[in-house]
């Protein structure tokens, strides 16, 4: 998990939308931007300047999130409860990012 609500040591003052473009994951919160860069090592949240105008939701693959966490990839269907209710969520490459509805932290589930 990466992100937060600002009044409790986060960055967000409301909850966050995720996008892709050309060169990764990208979080929008009003007209503030980061770009989210994650490994296996931990995630950091970059700001943009100035915030990009448009961007795309986008995928390097067929994949989708059911409203139950249910997440799949190709053919590849896992069930993550921690991802339900997702209101944003976003793909590049083997990184899927999810918003849901009861955080203001942006969850990451490797997907290699």
């Amino acid at each position: 998990e990466v992100g937060g609500f600002r009044g409790l040591g986060g960055s967000f003052l409301a909850l966050p939308r995720l996008a892709v473009d050309a060169a990764g994951l990208l979080v929008r919160e009003g007209d503030r931007a980061w770009r989210l860069n994650a490994d296996a090592f931990g995630a950091t949240l970059v700001p943009v300047h100035p915030a990009p105008d448009t961007v795309e939701r986008g995928a390097s693959r067929a994949w989708s999130l059911k409203p139950d966490g249910t997440l799949q990839i190709d053919k590849r269907r896992t069930l993550l409860p921690a991802l339900a209710d997702s209101l944003s969520s976003a793909r590049f490459k083997e990184t899927v990012a999810v918003v849901t509805a009861w955080s203001y932290k942006i969850r990451l589930v490797a997907v290699g």
